[in-house]
């Protein structure tokens, strides 16, 4: 037992000697010493798969110790795949493919990384995406032997190589780039912002809403959710910090479990398209699309204000609907959640206001990102909380139809696509939960869902007759209520 506590204390001190020092690599060959993006995102991987080496052991290592060796022995290899990739990076970047000659330690540092890798994704994902990797990589070696229009000549060993580790076609390409050269500064960002506070006071602005007397945990969940996904970009994030409190107080008050669990996710699946900080796919995007990562940002606002409007809508009419049904459990004020109070703590935001200003502002994204990151530095000096060392719902058609969503023409035509924007979804909530007022029945909840198609459809008179309907709707079920 003592042996193995030492054996763990020193693997922790290990991941945080490598955690450190890929921090430092990752600034130094970023503003002082450049390299080449695949270069910089070679040494990204190999940096994460030691930590994920470390952190994910082998289940059978507890019975077998010696097993945790395989681990061990990986690390230097990866350390010299970083090696062998700053050492030929030239050569590798000016290569001409198909033409220039795939020598032995190519060859070499592409196995290993392929073989890591995949273990990798088997201890964090899981068996499923590894085997379909492995049918894709099957294929690619044996396509001559499948049927049809499947069948292909296949790849070479040093094709494959080729195509995996010496292009950005591979595993090199523009996901694990962006992430590498943007991603890394904001996930610092995010991971500060939270462990001083900042994310907490978010939070908190968001539990405030638990109070309310219809709804309130569901909207707690929806609102905290999306201030969290300003400055997370995840939703298992979200989840997994919203989650904790705001699935057991929708219980409480009556929302069946599966209820609760599903306004949670929907709500924080928002997190990846809230600016600033959005999913992935956004940076993505931005680099494909070779436009400022900014503007993107802001096209996103109103189709993510609309996609968390509509859940707080849903929500709140579902809460009505359990009310006017009596299934809500009576409140008491234990179930109010006591918080710190908010307005001293509104001063640990400064950063994520920094951050979003210099993004819309146009600048560079890791500018941005590791000023905003020096401002919680800065913050941090006032705090309390100290850091220590060791710390699908109509938008996404709307928009396809209508850019005036996405601050695309004159502001008479992004006002008036707003508008209309919300109207169906609001109308689109009360089709689904089937309450406004009072109970809506089948034929009304057709007409709403009618109404928000509509609004869809870009032309005017089809906005103005959704409008319309479901003002005329509306009017019916008010009357309802009163009878």
């Amino acid at each position: 037992m003592k042996t193995k506590n030492v054996r763990i204390k020193a693997e922790k001190n290990l991941i945080y000697i490598l955690s450190v020092l890929w921090l430092l690599l990752q600034l130094y060959f970023s503003f002082i010493n450049h390299i080449q993006p695949v270069t910089l995102s070679t040494i990204f991987l190999c940096f994460a798969l030691e930590i994920v080496l470390l952190r994910k052991p082998l289940k059978s290592a507890e019975r077998f110790p010696f097993l945790r060796i395989i681990d061990y022995l990986a690390l230097p290899v990866l350390m010299w795949v970083g090696y062998y990739a700053i050492v030929n990076q030239l050569r590798i970047v000016s290569r001409i493919s198909l033409v220039d000659k795939v020598y032995t330690e190519d060859i070499v540092a592409a196995v290993f990384i392929i073989l890591i890798l995949l273990e990798a994704v088997r201890r964090v994902i899981g068996f499923n995406l590894l085997i379909f990797i492995l049918f894709f990589i099957v294929y690619g070696f044996g396509g001559e032997f499948f049927p049809g229009i499947l069948n292909f000549s296949g790849f070479k060993l040093n094709r494959f190589v080729e195509i995996m580790t010496l292009t950005t076609n591979g595993i090199f390409g523009t996901p694990l780039s962006t992430t590498a050269s943007y991603i890394f500064y904001f996930m610092i960002f995010g991971a500060l912002f939270s462990a001083c506070g900042g994310g907490q006071v978010l939070i908190d602005i968001g539990m405030s809403f638990s109070n309310s007397k219809t709804g309130g945990p569901a909207k707690a969940a929806v609102v905290a959710s999306g201030l969290m996904g300003m400055i997370s970009g995840s939703a298992v994030a979200n989840v997994s910090t919203t989650g904790v409190m705001t699935i057991p107080l929708m219980k409480k008050v009556g929302y069946k479990p599966e209820q609760a669990a599903a306004i949670e996710a929907v709500a924080s699946t928002g997190g990846q398209i809230m600016p600033p900080i959005m999913g992935v796919g956004a940076f993505i995007m931005a680099d494909l699309l070779g436009i400022q990562y900014g503007q993107i940002a802001l096209s996103a606002l109103i189709p993510a204000i609309a996609y968390f409007g509509s859940v707080f809508l849903l929500v709140d009419f579902l809460a009505r609907k359990n009310t006017w049904e009596g299934k809500t459990a009576a409140i008491d004020e234990n179930m109010n959640v006591k918080t710190d109070p908010i307005l001293p703590r509104l001063f640990l935001l400064i950063p994520a206001i920094v951050l979003v200003v210099m993004v819309l502002n146009g600048e560079s994204l890791r500018s941005s990102a590791l000023l905003a990151t020096g401002a919680i530095l800065i913050l941090n000096i006032f705090n309390k909380k100290r850091l220590g060392v060791k710390e699908l719902f109509i938008v996404p058609f709307v928009f396809a139809y209508e850019p005036a969503i996405l601050l695309d023409g004159t502001a008479f035509e992004i006002i008036i696509s707003s508008i209309t924007l919300f109207m169906g979804v609001f109308s689109l909530a009360v089709a689904i939960v089937g309450f406004w007022f009072a109970p809506i029945g089948k034929c009304h909840r057709l007409l709403f869902f009618v109404c928000a198609m509509l609004t869809i459809v870009p032309e005017h008179i089809s906005d103005v007759a959704g409008l319309v309907l479901i003002i005329l709707g509306g009017t019916i079920n008010f009357c309802q209520k009163n009878n």
